[in-house]
């Protein structure tokens, strides 16, 4: 390494009050030392006292890495060490959302998408953001201000499913939002986003065919699919043990600090104010007395159920058959199941679970946008306490611009016992899913009306 580069890294680092902010942040943490040969020192590593940070740079570390999870003990990991092990512990995680685009601009328009859902969708005012140093922000919510169980199980040990799970709900909600104004910063050219991006051009568009134009194809904008090739929120390697590079490190690839931003400045940061000259240490990222506790368990409940596995891939051949049967008619509420009809009639708890699981019902079951609409406001006015009107509107809105999914399986407790809306009847134990139990009366009907004579369209 350059022996100018060397003297920079060791003059930063050696200033007190970096030294103090990066010893508050690592409590409780396990950190990853990086090396000035590009590798990290063995694993695991703890700062207790000021001086550990300088004394760690003269032997030849450049950058520190902390752990989303927060331990009794650090020093007590290892790479054999079981997850029963690893659950007593650990006290709890942060949720760090790392927000890294392939130009900075875009990013910052994720990162600043990202704290406005955060902030009017799930209501949580202590949100921490940094720069991470080269083209993405850290977005943090501290441990603190989720509650301390959700449906009996203990939070703590929800990592990394549930940072993930949080993570995949975030980038899904926000991709259409960022993806419009990133158009609209680039004021509308592809060509420059594909440049910028180092993406080729054909595969941030989509092709449609304009029939009245005589099948000519046109190319146009895909939102959705050029957000998946350029928007990234990490989320396969949020891991056991995951680290993230730690506010007020330096960053290898630019040699800027990694610096904790106000979220009414984040509009208006500019790289400069990383120079690690020009760094001041005036805030922090993820302050814990601030958290508020339980501010979080609405994001928390919200992502645990908003991104399910494939339910259609667990289910047998016969009922996919039935699944996909072609139907055009509108299937009529007297044929939906105990579940879907018990729901309809109001719910004291799990109203927003219940509207992911009708929504995409109700779209199954051939009802137009409309209809559903119209529906859903008359079960949401039955519930004692009605969700905002805002809210069930984005739902549907954000529902409709892609395809359908089929709502949970049976097996799925959160979605239907937990909510107390699982009372099966006979033909429950026969079918998997609350789409087959309704399009398989629905087809034993027409079936009927055929011996009958009645004829039936489908």
């Amino acid at each position: 390494m350059d022996p100018s580069i060397v003297a920079r890294v060791i003059n930063y680092y050696k200033r007190r009050e970096i030294m103090e902010v990066i010893v508050e942040h690592a409590r409780n943490k396990e950190i990853g030392l990086r090396l000035r040969t590009g590798g990290f020192a063995k694993r695991p590593q703890v700062l207790l006292y000021p001086r550990d940070v300088l004394s760690n740079v003269q032997r030849g570390v450049t950058s520190f890495h902390a752990s989303e999870e927060l331990w009794s003990n650090p020093l007590m990991l290892s790479s054999t060490i079981t997850k029963r092990e690893m659950d007593s512990l650990r006290i709890g995680w942060d949720l760090v959302l790392d927000i890294d685009c392939k130009e900075f601009e875009y990013s910052r328009i994720a990162a600043m998408e990202t704290v406005n859902l955060l902030k009017k969708e799930f209501k949580i005012k202590n949100i921490w953001v940094k720069f991470s140093g080269n083209k993405g922000f850290h977005i943090g919510i501290a441990y603190e201000s989720f509650p301390e169980k959700l449906g009996g199980v203990e939070v703590k040990n929800m990592f990394p499913d549930a940072p993930r799970r949080i993570a995949l709900m975030i980038m899904d909600m926000i991709k259409h939002k960022v993806g419009e104004k990133i158009l609209r910063h680039e004021k509308g050219d592809i060509e420059l986003i594909a440049k910028k991006t180092g993406i080729d051009k054909s595969e941030l568009l989509k092709k449609t065919r304009e029939e009245l134009a005589g099948g000519i194809e046109i190319h146009e904008p895909d939102i959705y699919s050029f957000m998946g090739k350029i928007l990234n929120i990490d989320t396969v390697l949020i891991a056991p043990r995951h680290l993230y590079r730690m506010p007020y490190s330096l960053h290898e690839s630019s040699w800027l600090v990694s610096v904790p931003i106000p979220l009414s400045h984040l509009e208006d940061f500019k790289k400069e104010e990383a120079i690690p000259e020009k760094v001041i240490v005036k805030h922090k990222f993820i302050e814990r007395e601030k958290a508020v506790e339980g501010e979080a368990e609405e994001l928390l409940r919200m992502a645990m159920v908003y991104m399910p596995e494939s339910e259609e891939a667990r289910l047998p051949v016969e009922e996919k058959r039935i699944i996909h049967e072609k139907i055009t008619n509108k299937i009529p509420e007297e044929l939906f199941p105990p579940c879907i009809k018990l729901g309809l009639k109001g719910l004291p708890d799990g109203r927003k679970r219940f509207l992911f699981i009708l929504i995409n019902f109700l779209r199954y079951m051939n009802w137009d946008k409309e209809e559903i609409i119209e529906r859903i406001n008359k079960w949401n006015q039955a519930n004692n306490e009605p969700l905002r009107e805002s809210y069930v509107n984005g739902q549907i809105r954000y529902n409709f611009k892609k395809e359908a999914v089929l709502p949970p399986n049976c097996d799925r407790r959160e979605y239907y016992k937990d909510i107390g809306v699982c009372s099966p009847d006979n033909l429950c134990g026969k079918i998997r899913n609350p789409v087959s139990y309704a399009r398989l009366l629905f087809l034993k009907e027409k079936k009927k009306k055929k011996k009958r004579g009645e004829g039936a369209s489908v």
